[in-house]
């Protein structure tokens, strides 16, 4: 490998260049680097080697392809590598399952800043699917695109709150790009012809595509857009080919500047028997529509017996450029060097393709190997990793926080891992589980400097004296980083979560959440354990649309608790529930059921933006209610969509009650709900319910005409609800009773009667409905039965008569009276009362059955009725006839 000057009349323009774009920290040199021994992940046939770093710990994550699987590492905290797991991708073939079709980027990913992985890949059957990774767990799948995968190569990048996602489709070699907006993907925009394309988002609020274009002549694609853009801007001439740009180009952002790395298509003869290739780099400051330097560095390198390397060019988080190749023969590693590129040094990959990713004074090179046999064949691989280490400025390893412990009644005790090289340490606490370490000014910075608290301890204590917990209004997140001259990365968020947990006058459970990765608690024995004053703990089986519950001391009914999930728990005095752990990001497997399809959610803790159950039950789909738990009532709120009057506040962390009419996942992805132990339809659904169920309508006279709804079911009719019952109403007309409090339940096909009551109890409208397995009823007619009162004291001829066995007797009141109604025989004897007593004014009537008040017959003959009130007698005849 050879190293020529630049022509002389380049010279002028190159030191012009070199005074407009001055990198402030371009210190480290080649000297400086150090190879991290390489790690081989896959030794035959894996390709679309790709790499990330989670920046809550600066850890790298490495995914391939291997025969239709993706497989999944990363580095452990004690530098070694976790062992490959298959991602489960729902059965489906990763597109380069067979020995003919493998492509060289078929896996993008990136993370967020909160430590969850977001990843896009491509199936055998054209479709374009997107996953994400947190703490552990995989989501489900979700289609993104339905697309040709031939050489399909994508790339995806977090920009302005959205996912964007690049790809090149199909034997033409076609640019595409899809945004997803909220839970939403757009449809595919096409961005014309072209090759290999890159997303890269920068700190400056900018966008960048960057790809080569198709065919010839060909020059590199380049296009950027803002945060308030609404499309892309596109910039021509960024490199110097002319035309004649090698293989695909490669991209990194330092301070400010853009940097491009390209490599000339022109072969160049060498000693007369090999040729070599001129690789360049070219620059601009952000966002790039401004003049390019294509010479950065100066000199042209010249890579001997190499056709069409992939340039790769990077940087450390000291601003120090590196630049290397990865295909091809005499893969080599330099960086600028006062202004200058430096001597090469040797890179450990071989002919092939490399991805990477910057951790600080680390870059991470993930690398899938063509081999000696050809590009597209089943000898592809191995799979590799290798790191870069810059020495040039000790950058130290971000710590872990291992635990909190509440000390008091209003602090906590912070340990975490002590760093290599770390003198002390500086901790960050906010209010808001996505809240983002001010390591510029400080102004989120509760500890500065500190040292170990506890040195008889393992690890480093820290207690912040702070009012920081017990407290359910106000929740607080940490976060610390190693000081040793610089600062560390932050370490990973850690959470303090508090509940308010009350007794009432009739039941004590309290519904909670575990919003946090809470440790020694594996079950519900260790979650009453750990709250005070604890005597069950229960949880909602959706599948059979009931509870189970452990009673302490009765092992057979322990069962395991899940970090992200309800829970209900009773308690026999009042007190603060404190919780502390990693961030949770649960998934839900929501289900209909043969019976009601009530499922129990957490709002998770990145749905800050979830406010009101009417925006929980819009985000989700085939949602049609949503509900709470009250302790202080003990029974349920619940919103009826288009029913304003039930909305209500809804807070991250919280437990809530979702009814879906259709099986669906969120927030995203189709994990199986891992509480679930039972399969859907199995088990016998309770045949009392206590789940939330609305019976509401509108009443046809004002509010102020009746002052109590009342509902009770036909077999049942001692138990009753009103519009006073917890989670029932009675409002501007509409009344709404929450059927869960009836005292013994409720079930679906039963009877259920309505009655309107005036002030006075008098029932104005009635209806009765056949209670169904839907989140709410509606009651659709009202009947009156309010009549015209008699104007006189009537009593009337019994009908029939004569009669056998007996006959009906009707009599009217006009006003409120105390009544008698005997039957006498014709020698005067009284022998039957059928009313005696107080009666309301209006209509009635009564049955003689001809017997006397022993229960015995009376033999054939006339007797006599005789109607008695305060201002009314009356006498008439009736004839029994045997």
């Amino acid at each position: 490998m050879t190293r020529i000057r630049v022509p002389f009349n380049f010279i002028g323009l190159i030191l012009i260049f070199s005074l407009l774009f001055v990198i402030n920290a371009f210190s480290a040199s080649i000297d400086d680097l150090e190879i991290i021994p390489m790690v081989t992940l896959e030794q035959i046939g894996g390709h679309s080697a790709n790499v990330a770093v989670d920046p809550t710990n600066n850890r790298p994550h490495v995914i391939w392809v291997k025969e239709g699987d993706m497989k999944h590492v990363y580095r452990k905290s004690d530098g070694s590598w976790s062992s490959a797991e298959i991602i489960d991708d729902d059965t489906r073939i990763v597109f380069g399952g067979d020995e003919h079709s493998y492509p060289l980027r078929n896996v993008g990913m990136t993370f967020d800043e909160t430590g969850k992985m977001h990843i896009v890949y491509c199936t055998q059957n054209g479709m374009i699917w997107y996953k994400t990774w947190y703490n552990g767990s995989w989501s489900g799948s979700i289609q993104v695109v339905n697309t040709t995968p031939s050489k399909i190569n994508l790339d995806i990048a977090i920009f302005n709150n959205k996912i964007y996602v690049i790809y090149e489709e199909g034997a033409n070699d076609l640019l595409y790009y899809v945004v997803r907006t909220g839970s939403t993907w757009g449809a595919p925009v096409p961005l014309g012809s072209g090759e290999f394309p890159y997303l890269y988002a920068s700190n400056s609020g900018y966008l960048y595509v960057l790809a080569r274009m198709k065919g010839d002549p060909r020059s590199a694609i380049f296009k950027y857009m803002s945060t308030s853009d609404s499309d892309w801007t596109n910039v021509t001439g960024i490199d110097g080919a002319v035309g004649h740009l090698g293989t695909n180009p490669n991209m990194t952002i330092v301070n400010g500047n853009i940097y491009v790395s390209w490599c000339d298509k022109t072969l160049a003869e060498y000693d007369g028997t090999f040729y070599e290739t001129a690789m360049y780099c070219s620059s601009a400051p952000e966002p790039g529509n401004g003049t390019w330097n294509h010479y950065v560095g100066g000199d042209t390198i010249m890579f001997a017996n190499t056709s069409g390397p992939y340039m790769r060019v990077t940087s450390f988080s000291d601003g120090t450029l590196m630049y290397y190749n990865s295909r091809r023969a005499n893969e080599q590693i330099r960086v600028l060097e006062g202004g200058v590129w430096s001597d090469s040094l040797a890179a450990p990959w071989d002919d092939g393709v490399s991805e990477l990713a910057q951790a600080g004074m680390t870059v991470w090179v993930a690398h899938s190997s063509f081999n000696t046999s050809g590009w597209y064949n089943e000898k592809y691989g191995p799979i590799t990793v290798t790191g870069v280490k810059n020495n040039g400025q000790e950058i130290l390893d971000p710590t872990t926080i291992t635990s909190a412990v509440k000390v008091n009644t209003t602090n906590l005790k912070l340990t975490f891992n002590s760093v290599s090289g770390a003198s002390s340490y500086n901790v960050y606490r906010g209010t808001s589980p996505d809240f983002v370490p001010d390591r510029q000014n400080g102004t989120n910075r509760v500890a500065s400097a500190i040292i170990d608290q506890d040195g008889g301890t393992a690890g480093v204590q820290w207690t912040d004296t702070g009012n920081v917990a017990g407290n359910a209004a106000v929740n607080y997140y940490y976060a610390v980083t190693a000081l040793n001259g610089s600062e560390s990365e932050p370490s990973e968020i850690y959470g303090e979560f508090d509940f308010n947990l009350i007794t009432t006058p009739t039941t004590d459970f309290n519904e909670i959440a575990l919003p946090l990765n809470v440790a020694n608690i594996s079950d519900a024995s260790d979650l009453a354990s750990a709250i005070l004053n604890c005597t069950s703990v229960a949880y909602w089986e959706p599948t059979i649309q009931g509870y189970y519950q452990y009673i302490p001391g009765l092992s057979s009914t322990n069962f395991v608790v899940y970090a992200g999930y309800p829970y209900y728990v009773n308690v026999v005095d009042n007190s603060i529930f404190t919780i502390t752990g990693t961030l949770t990001d649960p998934t839900y497997s929501l289900v209909t059921t043969p019976t009601t399809d009530f499922n129990e959610i957490m709002l998770p803790l990145d749905r800050s933006d979830i406010t009101l159950a009417s925006q929980l039950q819009a985000d989700i789909t085939s949602c049609t209610s949503v509900a709470y738990w009250d302790a202080s009532i003990q029974g349920y709120y619940q919103y009826i969509p288009g029913l304003s009057s039930t909305d209500f506040t809804t807070t991250i962390g919280y437990p809530y009650y979702v009814n879906v009419t259709s099986d669906v996942s969120w927030p995203s992805g189709s994990t199986v709900n891992a509480r679930s132990a039972l399969a859907k339809g199995t088990g016998n659904a309770a045949s009392a319910l206590t789940v939330p169920h609305m019976v509401y309508g509108s009443i046809p006279r004002s509010e102020n005409q009746i002052a109590l709804v009342k509902a009770w079911l036909n077999d049942d009719a001692s138990a009753f609800v009103t519009t006073t019952s917890p989670g029932s109403q009675l409002k501007d007309g509409v009344f709404a009773l929450q059927i869960a409090s009836l005292p013994n339940g409720w079930a679906i096909g039963k009877n259920l009667n309505i009655a309107c009551l005036d002030s006075k109890g008098n029932t104005v409208f009635e209806s009765n409905i056949v209670l169904t397995d839907q989140a709410a009823d509606k009651v659709l007619n009202l009947t009156n039965t309010v009549t015209e009162l008699p104007s006189s004291y009537t009593l009337t001829q019994n009908y029939p008569n004569p009669f056998n066995p007996e006959t009906l007797i009707r009599y009217a009141l006009p006003q409120d009276d105390y009544v008698k109604l005997n039957v006498y025989n014709t020698m005067g004897q009284q022998i039957r009362t059928l009313v005696d007593g107080q009666k309301s004014a209006g209509s009635y009537q009564v049955v003689w059955n001809g017997k006397n008040d022993s229960g015995l017959n009376v033999p054939s003959g006339m007797y006599f009725y005789v109607m008695e009130s305060s201002n009314f007698k009356k006498q008439m005849k009736a004839i029994l006839i045997r």
